[in-house]
């Protein structure tokens, strides 16, 4: 009892002060602290198998409960904002919303509580491979969301051995708790490593622009990420003007007022982003030179002169910096 409690103990402390340095102002991705402390108040949920939660405590139950509808989107929300690609927040509400609902319909008409947690439980499974299934082609090339969605992958695994396995004592409630403690630790360190500061402040600085430029940066934003035109070296402002129908100059002034940036720097900034990408991960293995050709920089120069405006220090001195901290 003494080991289960201390690791839980352990898991519940570390997470919550982590998930506070992700929802700091200063983060960019602040789902990821969410991510965390719904994890946080699942690990509490356990405490109750080694020391039975009375009544002052019992709301803990019912809060990691409604948590756990969110952590599946939480994921999908942090994937999609480290790829700085765009979302709606309103549909998978709706979806988590209807999933709740049918928590308390069944849970009033269940007779009995534990065929009701083996029934949510599959249903929150359920839910989680949806989402590792919607996020797979964007996951798949990159190194770092592949693993957070692998040791996510584990967690849902866990709770289906946790639920079909017979307990035979205590430590086998810690089935879920092993697999939450790793996931969080692996997470938390390589966010840190990892985050983007760009998306911040393109997001602040977009809530200020008048809602006519906002909705067409939006659809620029929709056209550059879906079809990677930022890849091609050679795209002007006139084949963004074709793509989406507008006038340049309604481009221009969309661009300048929602990121305070011209077109040729946010352009810039999708092809740094995937050049991060290919500097952590296949920096021994590929040339500068190719890197920024496979980022869409025409050549080295631009490259060299993007990522220092961009960065402050040169790709040589980023893979160094990502080498020390790892």
């Amino acid at each position: 009892m003494i080991l289960g409690l201390t690791i839980l103990s352990i898991g519940i402390f570390n997470g919550l002060m982590l998930s506070f340095v992700f929802l700091n102002k200063r983060m960019p991705n602040p789902y990821m602290g969410l991510f965390i402390m719904a994890h946080c108040f699942l690990l509490a949920k356990f405490f109750d198998d080694f020391i039975p939660f009375n009544d002052q405590f019992i709301f803990l139950e019912t809060v990691a409960d409604l948590m756990g509808w969110f952590i599946a989107p939480l994921l999908f929300f942090y994937t999609k904002g480290y790829l700085n690609k765009r979302f709606s927040h309103s549909t998978h509400f709706l979806f988590v919303l209807i999933l709740i609902v049918g928590d308390i319909i069944y849970g009033n008409l269940s007779m009995e509580s534990m065929q009701h947690t083996f029934m949510m439980s599959l249903v929150i499974v359920f839910q989680g491979l949806i989402y590792l299934g919607i996020l797979f082609k964007d996951v798949k090339r990159d190194k770092w969301l592949s693993a957070i969605c692998s040791l996510y992958f584990l967690k849902l695994l866990s709770i289906l051995i946790y639920q079909t396995l017979p307990i035979e004592n205590n430590l086998s409630h810690l089935i879920i708790p092993i697999s939450i403690i790793p996931m969080i630790g692996y997470i938390t360190y390589k966010s840190i490593v990892n985050s983007n500061p760009v998306v911040v402040t393109s997001i602040k600085k977009r809530k200020n622009a008048p809602i006519a430029n906002r909705e067409v940066f939006e659809n620029i934003q929709e056209i550059v990420e879906s079809t990677e035109l930022y890849l091609n070296p050679n795209i002007k402002l006139i084949d963004l003007s074709k793509e989406l129908g507008v006038s340049e100059k309604t481009i221009s002034q969309a661009i300048n007022e929602c990121t305070g940036e011209n077109v040729n720097l946010f352009i810039n900034r999708y092809r740094i982003k995937t050049a991060e990408r290919l500097l952590i991960e296949q920096s021994r293995n590929i040339t500068i030179d190719a890197i920024a050709e496979l980022s869409g920089f025409s050549n080295k120069v631009s490259f060299y002169k993007a990522f220092k405006k961009i960065h402050a220090i040169s790709p040589k001195e980023f893979i160094e910096a990502k080498t020390t901290e790892c």
